[in-house]
C-alpha cells in the first residue's frame, strides 16, 4: 500500500508539472488549453472550434480565440461590429477612446480631449501697494493653489484688479500687478516654471483693471504637486501711498479664474 501511495504522488507531480487542459481531451501544445464549449474533436481543431478557446503558450502568451498567440495578450474574433473588448470603470461613454498616461494606466476619454485642472482660490488678499512697490523679488501668498500631475502644463491666469485710494478722480493713478506660482506659500517663483515667470496686468483707482497671462509649468516629479499662486512685487504709478489692492485672487469673483491645460511632454 505504501508503494502505491508513492507511485500516485509521483504521477500527480508529473501531471501538475505538465500541460493542463479543461473540457477537452485533445489539448494543443502549451501550458493551458480551455475549450469553453467542449466542441474540439480528435485531430487538429478548426478555427471555428478554437474561437471560444483560451490558451497559454509555453512563452507565457495568452490567446483568446487563437491557438497560437503571437503577443502577451492575443485576441482573435470574427465579430467586426459589436466589439469584443469591454472595459467598465465608470469613464466609458459613447465615442470615447482608451487613453493612457505615461505609466500605461488607461481610462476612456474623447479623442483629442485636453486634460484641464482648475485652481482653488481663497478669500483673497488686501495689500498696501507701497509695501510691494520695490525693485526686488517679494512674494505674497494669495491663498490660491493648483494641483498638477507630472508633465508640462499651460496655466492661464485671469484676475479682476481694483485698488482703493484717497484719490479716485483720475485714471493716471494705476499700478502694474505681477503674479506667479511658487512651491511654497508666499515663496519665490517655482523652478518648475518654463520661460516667462509672471502673469501681469494693470489696476486702476477708477473702475477695474484685468490681469491676464499664462505660465508654463513642468512638474518633473513622479507625483501630483501643489503650486501656490503668489502676488509678486509690483509697480505703482502716480498712486498715493495709501493705495490698497483689494480682494486680489478672491474666489467667486467674476473674472477670477486659473485653469491649467495639459501639454505634450516632448
Amino acid at each position: 500500500m505504501k508503494n502505491i501511495f508513492v507511485l500516485l504522488f509521483l504521477l500527480l507531480g508529473g501531471i501538475i508539472y505538465g500541460q493542463v487542459s479543461i473540457n477537452t481531451l485533445n489539448p494543443l501544445s502549451g501550458v493551458l488549453h480551455i475549450d469553453s464549449s467542449g466542441d474540439n474533436g480528435t485531430g487538429t481543431p478548426t478555427s471555428v472550434q478554437t474561437s471560444d478557446d483560451i490558451f497559454i503558450s509555453n512563452s507565457g502568451y495568452v490567446g483568446v480565440g487563437h491557438a497560437v498567440p503571437q503577443a502577451q495578450f492575443h485576441l482573435k474574433t470574427s465579430d467586426q461590429y459589436n466589439g469584443s473588448i469591454k472595459i467598465e470603470d465608470g469613464s466609458q461613454f459613447n465615442a470615447r477612446v482608451l487613453r493612457s498616461d505615461a505609466n500605461g494606466k488607461s481610462v476612456w476619454a474623447y479623442a483629442g480631449e485636453v486634460q484641464t485642472v482648475y485652481a482653488q482660490l481663497g478669500s483673497g488678499i488686501n495689500v498696501l501697494l507701497s509695501t510691494i512697490n520695490v525693485a526686488v523679488d517679494i512674494f505674497t501668498d494669495t491663498q490660491g493653489y493648483i494641483y498638477l500631475n507630472p508633465g508640462m502644463w499651460l496655466v492661464t491666469c485671469s484676475m479682476s484688479l481694483n485698488f482703493q485710494t484717497s484719490e479716485t478722480t483720475s485714471l493716471l493713478y494705476r499700478c502694474w500687478i505681477r503674479s506667479s506660482f511658487s512651491d511654497i506659500a508666499g515663496g519665490s517663483y517655482s523652478a518648475d516654471i518654463v520661460g516667462p515667470k509672471y502673469a501681469s496686468g494693470v489696476a486702476y483707482s477708477i473702475g477695474y483693471g484685468q490681469l491676464n497671462g499664462f505660465i508654463v509649468i513642468h512638474n518633473q516629479t513622479s507625483a501630483i504637486k501643489r503650486y501656490y499662486y503668489v502676488l509678486a512685487y509690483s509697480s505703482k504709478v502716480n498712486s498715493p501711498t495709501d493705495s490698497i489692492l483689494m480682494n486680489f485672487a478672491k474666489g467667486g469673483v467674476e473674472g477670477n479664474t486659473i485653469i491649467a491645460y495639459k501639454m505634450k511632454d516632448n
